[in-house]
This record gives C-alpha cells, sequence and structure tokens, in this order.
C-alpha cells in the first residue's frame, strides 16, 4: 500500500478509516465521507486486495493479516487514535484492524462482513456456504478458461439481483472485471481467516453490527454470530436490504453510521454533521423501527440535553426527555433494485 493511494478527506478532526468491499474502491465511501466534513478526518484507501503490487500480478489475494500490515500508512494517516468503517470484504479488515490495534482504535462500524470463517465456526455443515462456494469455484473455473465476464457476472448476480452486473456502467464492470481473476483466492483469505470467533469477544471498543434482512443466508449468519459474541454489540437489521445495502440505500445505511459515529467523538460539542442526521431524520421514513429508533437516539445523545436545533418545537416526551420525531419519506428509493445503484465515480 503505497502513500499516494490514500485519500485523506480532511485533515482536521477525530479519524475514520473507511474500508470498501471487494470488488470495488474507496470510492464507495465518498458521499460518507461530504457527510463527515468538517468534523472529522476521513481517510479512505483507494484500492487494497488483488490492485496491490505484488498480488496484482500474481492472482492471489493477500491474506487479512498481510493487509493490515499493508495498511498501516492508512491508520497512521488517520491519527493516534481513530474509528473503523467497513463494508463486505472491508469490514472484515475493520474488525481484524481492531485487534490488531486495540489501543488505537476507539470503535468499528460495519456491514455484513465478509469473514465466512465464523459462519463455518458456527454451522460447518451449512448448505447456504455450500451455494457460496460452489459459486466462487465456478467463477475461478470460468477465469481460468478465460471467461472472466462470466465469473463477474455470477459472483455480482449472486450478491445484488439477475442482471445486475449487465445493469453496470462499462467503466464499474470494467474495474470488477480487472480484479475478478482473484475470485478464488477471496474465497480461501475470507473462509480461512484462523481468526475465532472468541477473538472479537475479546474487543472493547462499541461495535456496531449491521445487516439486511433480504441478504444472504451466510452473510447473515457472520452478522449473528458477531453480535452474539461481543460484548455490548449493537446491532441494525435493515428491511429490504441485501448484501449491497451500502451501495443501493446508501441514505438509510449512512445515516446509521454517522449517527453512530455522533456519539463517539470525545469533544462535548455537537458536530454539524450530526445535525445533518437529525434533520434528515426528520424528512426521511426508515423502515425498520430499530433503524429508526437508533438514528433518533445517536444524534439526541450527541446533543446537550437544551440545544433545541437537533429538534422540531414540542417534540418532547414524559419527563423533558426527546422521543423521535414523525418521519417521512426517505431520499433513497426503497423500490431501487439493486442493480441500479452500481455507478460509483472513478477515484
Amino acid at each position: 500500500m503505497h502513500a499516494a493511494s490514500i485519500h485523506r478527506v480532511a485533515d482536521a478532526g477525530p479519524g475514520v478509516v473507511c474500508l470498501h468491499a471487494n470488488p470495488g474502491t474507496g470510492a464507495q465511501w465518498q458521499t460518507l465521507s461530504d457527510r463527515l466534513l468538517p468534523d472529522w478526518r476521513v481517510v479512505i484507501p483507494a484500492a487494497y486486495g488483488p490492485t496491490r503490487v505484488p498480488f496484482a500480478s500474481t492472482a492471489q489475494a493477500p491474506t487479512l493479516a498481510q493487509e493490515i500490515e499493508a495498511l498501516a500508512p492508512v491508520f497512521d494517516a488517520a491519527g493516534e487514535r481513530f474509528h473503523l468503517v467497513g463494508h463486505s470484504w472491508g469490514g472484515a479488515l475493520a474488525l481484524r484492524a481492531a485487534l490488531a490495534y486495540p489501543d488505537r482504535v476507539e470503535s468499528v462500524a460495519v456491514y455484513e462482513p465478509a469473514l465466512f470463517g465464523l459462519a463455518r465456526e458456527a454451522d460447518p455443515d451449512s448448505p447456504d456456504l455450500e451455494a457460496l462456494a460452489d459459486l466462487v469455484h465456478g467463477g475461478a473455473q470460468a477465469v481460468a478458461r478465460g471467461d472472466h465476464e462470466g465469473a463477474a457476472r455470477s459472483f455480482i448476480d449472486f450478491w445484488t439481483n439477475p442482471g445486475a452486473f449487465d445493469a453496470m456502467p462499462p467503466p464499474r464492470r470494467a474495474q470488477i472485471l480487472g480484479t475478478i481473476e482473484c475470485i478464488g483466492s477471496w474465497w480461501r483469505v475470507l473462509s480461512e481467516d484462523p481468526t475465532p470467533l472468541s477473538a472479537f469477544a475479546g474487543l472493547s471498543v462499541p461495535v456496531l453490527v449491521m445487516t439486511g434482512r433480504d441478504t444472504r443466508a451466510a452473510a447473515r449468519c457472520v452478522a449473528e454470530a458477531l453480535v452474539s459474541a461481543v460484548p455490548g454489540a449493537q446491532v441494525v437489521r435493515f428491511d429490504g436490504l441485501g448484501h449491497m445495502g451500502p451501495l443501493t440505500h446508501p441514505e438509510r445505511v449512512l445515516a446509521v453510521i454517522e449517527g453512530f459515529l455522533s456519539t463517539r467523538r470525545s469533544t462535548g460539542q455537537v458536530p454539524k454533521s450530526t445535525r445533518r442526521a437529525a434533520g434528515q431524520a426528520e424528512r426521511s421514513e426508515l423502515s425498520d423501527p430499530g433503524e429508526l429508533s437508533l438514528v433518533a437516539r445517536w444524534a439526541l445523545d450527541a446533543a446537550s440535553a437544551d440545544d433545541g436545533r437537533l429538534l422540531r418545537p414540542g417534540v418532547r416526551g414524559a419527563g423533558g426527555g426527546v422521543r423521535a420525531p414523525a418521519l417521512l419519506r426517505p431520499s433513497s428509493d426503497p423500490e431501487a433494485r439493486e442493480g441500479q445503484v452500481f455507478d460509483w465515480p472513478p477515484v
């Protein structure tokens, strides 16, 4: 990981390292970084995994331990202490980084971390894991035949819906085709990572685990195992979302991440990004009651009791407490097909 591949969004505020899904780039988190500015120092590695030398020339993805070592400049750019956000492969890296840097990590927020070894530990004979393994092995065989497009199509459509790959803009398809040769290595890295579930039970920082109720069973199994193992872990289960929830319905997922981070700040000031999250909560309808209550509670917990800027007039409960505001419709289309949102800008 060369320093030139680090995208630092701001030089002020608490550090947040955002780790993207694979295949993908750091552009996945651009919207989140825009929302957190100027209160946070957001650090985003542009790419990792098979796109990184020397692995790019060998079609061999690095292990998670190798990735954590290579990401050291990214963590240093975030400051002495920092928060971690990750999705899928990036979620797996975030959790492993929290174990590797116990004295520096402040909190972890992950959406369906792809630590499939934990699912195997929980249910070694899971048919859902076997289905995922078959998909990956079939993709590796397609790559060996020179059919990179077939491998990419089966992989993306599996995690989204039929036709998702073909619906992507050409630059995004080209990006995936450039890394899909490592599909077999991805599976080995994620399913054979030696870190047991009990290791994550030792995490002493706040952990948020997010998952979609319409996701694949193997991904759900990992999320639920982590929730049960990590002391005090918070969970948000999104109605209508799948594994690609941060990409298909970013406003919903990012609002929850932003709310979670807002309560992790050491300063007593209410960051502007938190006020924006509360304002969005007033304008949005989050379909999961748990999702709504967490966003509202985090936004309010981050404010002083008399900070009326976070509230609409008269929205107060018994004993002076503040109840969640009435909400309207989300800015993201809840009916959007997952294949319609793979339009990430280039890094």
